[in-house]
């Protein structure tokens, strides 16, 4: 018994879990930096690269935004591991959130919700910064990389261009070989 929890994949089913109850609603991407620093600094199961691929492929297939775990855990521990770490994120965060719904303490516009709402919407935010912190220092290894990178922000922030076609002309430019 003490070989399963010392296993690779109860490593990271049960690092992946506890975080998926931090993360609810955000599809574990507003503790991506955390998922990185586990999976790549600290195990070395995955290289910088495979990350961002895997992150790159969850977020393009249709489906809800935790599939990169999901590709990290068939990478860990095969199917079994693509299973488990997709169980070990839905199952808390549901758990939690039906506890927090039944018992009023969610749902409602009371002093209680008005409070976690104020008080986890900033917390959320800086999560997503740090997510996309990691993300771009994970692929930008040269200056043409961080300066598309810097346009592509600017582009989102300043404008209501569609993301779709900022991905698009990411894309094209990728193809043509500029980055």
């Amino acid at each position: 018994m003490d070989a399963f929890f010392d296993s690779s994949l109860w490593q990271l089913a049960s690092h992946l879990g506890m975080l998926s109850m931090v993360a609810i609603g955000s599809g574990l991407g507003a503790v991506l930096p955390e998922v990185h620093r586990f999976v790549v600094e600290q195990h070395h199961w995955l290289s910088d690269e495979q990350f961002v691929a895997f992150y790159t492929i969850g977020q393009a297939s249709p489906g809800p935004n935790f599939l990169y775990v999901t590709l990290i855990g068939r990478q860990v521990a095969g199917l079994w591991g693509a299973m488990a770490v997709s169980a070990a994120v839905v199952v808390p965060s549901c758990l939690l959130t039906y506890v927090l719904v039944r018992t009023g303490v969610v749902g409602g516009d009371g002093w209680i919700q008005r409070l976690l709402k104020n008080g986890l919407a900033p917390v959320s935010a800086a999560l997503m910064l740090s997510s996309s912190w990691v993300l771009a220092n994970t692929v930008d290894q040269d200056w043409n990389a961080a300066l598309l990178t810097l346009i592509s922000l600017v582009l989102l922030l300043a404008t209501r261009i569609h993301p779709l076609w900022v991905i698009g002309a990411g894309a094209a430019i990728g193809l043509a070989g500029l980055v």
